[in-house]
């Protein structure tokens, strides 16, 4: 079994058991999806929401591990052996998850079993914090979820395959999932909620605590990243 899952938080998880674990670290909720694999352009969007500057030898390693990433995963599928991907409704994932079966759907019928393990709306911890994305779930607790595995059919690959499709060809600055669907956004989409909280706060050098309250209130699936980006453009108005 190949597990998959699109979520940074999960690196750093060293309870995690499943092997072989492939992650993507390539937001694709966020700025040129252009590109049929991870490049130069996903590099600099990956560089933009970490802060950090852009350097050719990380670029040139990031490019090259995407690829071999995604060659072992078609390799492998190919050959027969299973694929199972751990998917929230976070855009990000959301569009990770769609990036991936536009990939395996290429294989056809030589295409090996693919099933996904999405994680439930009412996950929650004991204080009734709302469990979002895998990465927030105790390492301890991942087998308690593999109950929830179900295959993706022919039928929903596709679909999410061509819906990739439509979005790389719309390349919006944001994806996001509303309604449960996966669509092209502006990139001014969760400008209000952000402003809300800087009006509740009434100060905006405390940056900190408004992505806090953002993150905490709305739970709208963003990363911390692109709130801090955006509350500077608002200041910059």
């Amino acid at each position: 079994m190949i597990e998959i899952c699109f979520d940074d938080s999960w690196l750093n998880d060293i309870g995690w058991t499943f092997d072989p674990v492939i992650h993507f670290s390539c937001g694709f909720s966020v700025g040129d999806i252009s590109e049929d694999i991870p490049g130069p352009a996903r590099y600099a969007v990956v560089c933009r929401l970490l802060r950090q500057p852009a350097d050719p030898n990380e670029m040139q390693q990031y490019i090259e591990e995407s690829a071999k990433n995604l060659d072992f995963i078609l390799t492998q599928s190919a050959a027969g052996a299973p694929v199972r991907v751990w998917c929230s409704d976070r855009p990000g994932e959301v569009c990770g998850f769609y990036w991936l079966m536009e990939h395996l759907s290429r294989l056809a019928e030589s295409c090996g079993p693919v099933s996904m393990i999405q994680l439930p709306k009412d996950a929650l911890e004991e204080d009734g914090t709302v469990l979002d994305t895998w990465g927030m779930v105790d390492s301890s607790d991942l087998l308690n979820y593999l109950p929830l595995e179900r295959p993706v059919s022919p039928r929903y690959m596709k679909f999410c395959a061509d819906r990739w499709k439509s979005l790389r060809l719309e390349n919006a600055p944001l994806r996001a999932v509303i309604n449960g669907r996966l669509v092209s956004a502006p990139e001014t989409l969760y400008d209000s909620y952000i402003q809300q909280e800087i009006l509740r706060i009434g100060d905006v050098s405390r940056k900190a605590e408004i992505i806090c309250n953002v993150l905490v209130r709305y739970q709208l699936g963003i990363g911390d990243q692109w709130i801090a980006e955006r509350i500077g453009k608002l200041m910059d108005v």
